[in-house]
């Protein structure tokens, strides 16, 4: 685990251009939402956990006159060509509800719209983008609705699967979910997630993520007044 955490610590490090931060709604069809979509930068990926999602985002996407294609087998194209096409920089956006193999350095942001199941899968994720060492993302986009659905589809199956392992799967998502609310630095929140005996936070950069960026405005003004006495 020391080994993992310390990969885990190295990793970020060379990725210190990644911007996390979460944005939360009371249902993914809120207008801000939509204001939101409009403001983030091209060239990114959307992870989704349901076809009605990937429908969605796809849609308002393409509604924009913006390139974007779902990753899913059609009858006029296969999934592996569409993510060909990704790669090969033709399309702007791919949304997938899978884990894609991005061979592109110029993916600005990984979007996940929904919150995902655990923080390892964010933290995978994000490593995808910032590979040219630019300014990019990690952005979760999610609403309480989406912790219920995971839950209850859990429930729904116990019967099929051991109970420690519901009990495991729900502690993970409580702690995703954790991420998603807490006010602590959010690389910080990744570090300690695969470290419990890492210490805490005490060096805050506004490219970080958005909760450094709070930090330090709320220290502007005692930083000020320290200044002028």
């Amino acid at each position: 685990m020391e080994k993992l955490a310390k990969d885990v610590d190295a990793k970020l490090n060379q990725r210190k251009y990644i911007e996390f931060s979460v944005f939360r709604f009371f249902d993914h069809s809120n207008d801000v939402l939509k204001k939101l979509l409009l403001q983030l930068p091209a060239n990114a990926c959307f992870y989704v956990c349901d076809d009605s999602k990937a429908t969605e985002i796809f849609q308002f996407l393409t509604s924009s006159d913006v390139k974007a294609k779902v990753y899913k087998d059609t009858k006029e194209q296969s999934k592996k060509d569409v993510l060909k096409e990704f790669n090969s920089q033709k399309l702007s956006y791919i949304i997938s509800k899978e884990s894609l193999t991005i061979e592109r350095l110029d993916l600005r942001a990984v979007i996940f719209y929904g919150m995902p199941k655990y923080i390892e899968k964010l933290y995978k994720e994000s490593l995808k983008v910032g590979a040219d060492d630019k300014p990019s993302k990690c952005i979760v986009i999610w609403c309480p609705q989406d912790l219920d659905a995971y839950t209850n589809l859990l429930e729904e199956n116990c019967d099929m699967v051991e109970s420690p392992f519901v009990d495991y799967c729900k502690s993970l998502l409580e702690k995703m979910k954790g991420y998603c609310e807490d006010s602590q630095c959010r690389r910080w929140l990744i570090r300690k997630y695969f470290n419990e005996n890492l210490p805490p936070a005490k060096e805050f950069h506004d490219t970080c993520c958005d909760n450094c960026q709070k930090i330090i405005i709320r220290r502007i003004p005692l930083k000020l007044m320290f200044e002028e006495l």
